[in-house]
């Protein structure tokens, strides 16, 4: 299996950028090999192919097993997509499976835009996406907050009542209006209450040492990543984009 910095969601075109994490646990009868490491990166100009895994065993429904469970032990976060889920995706469909796939097989689920991953659900993205950018809103006034009263000068009324915030979020061309009240987010674990499109409900928000959070809401648990680009801000929703 190619591990590629590829973007299975647009026809697998190649990708480049930071690696912030990279981590592979070895699983017995694959052997692999990387060329990128927790703070490497793949430049434009590179080929996008970063690392390789090669599954052995007694029989082909064994290799292919093995190799699923090597692809599930890989840990990927940064700028560049890449092909991991594409891979487990492919390798657990039942052409794969039956060995009934041929040349043309893939590209027929491509022009068919067949998703190769799970999609993150519309509401839990933006609710995401809410918690992230009011917690982004919390640390960027309270801070500014701090330094206007440290140089004794009188924070404005507009940053002043930072622990709520109310604006629009824009995911997938569709405006989402977002209320948000929450506790001090410079705590390790805080409490929010938000309200997007009139839907209320109440989320725990739990900073972790490498820069995540670890949210939760409606009885579930989400890990998430994010950084702010020249598009916009980017969530990954525990590993998905």
């Amino acid at each position: 299996a190619r591990i590629t910095a590829e973007s299975p969601q647009d026809g697998f075109k190649p990708t480049c950028g930071r690696i912030d994490e990279f981590f592979y646990r070895p699983v017995r009868g694959v052997s692999a090999s990387f060329s990128v490491g927790g703070s490497g990166g793949v430049h434009q100009f590179a080929d996008s192919q970063f690392g390789h895994l090669f599954s052995h065993a007694s029989t082909r429904a064994e290799a292919v097993q093995n190799l699923v469970k090597a692809l599930q032990e890989i840990t990927i976060r940064g700028e560049l997509s890449n092909n991991v889920l594409a891979l487990q995706y492919i390798l657990q469909s039942p052409e794969f499976s039956q060995d009934t796939h041929h040349t043309g097989w893939l590209d027929a689920l491509i022009t068919a835009k067949q998703e190769f991953a799970p999609v993150v659900p519309e509401k839990v993205a933006a609710v995401c996406g809410g918690l992230v950018k009011a917690r982004n809103l919390f640390k960027a006034q309270s801070t500014e907050v701090m330094n206007c009263l440290e140089r004794g000068i009188v924070p404005d009324r507009s940053i002043s009542n930072f622990a709520h915030h109310r604006f629009d979020l824009i995911y997938k061309d569709v405006k989402y209006p977002v209320v948000a009240h929450t506790s001090d987010m410079h705590q390790v674990k805080a409490e929010v209450d938000i309200v997007i499109n009139g839907a209320h409900l109440q989320a725990e928000v739990i900073s972790m040492f490498d820069g995540g959070l670890k949210v939760l809401f409606d009885g579930r648990s989400y890990v998430l990543y994010s950084e702010v680009t020249a598009t916009g801000l980017k969530v990954m929703v525990s590993g998905l984009p």
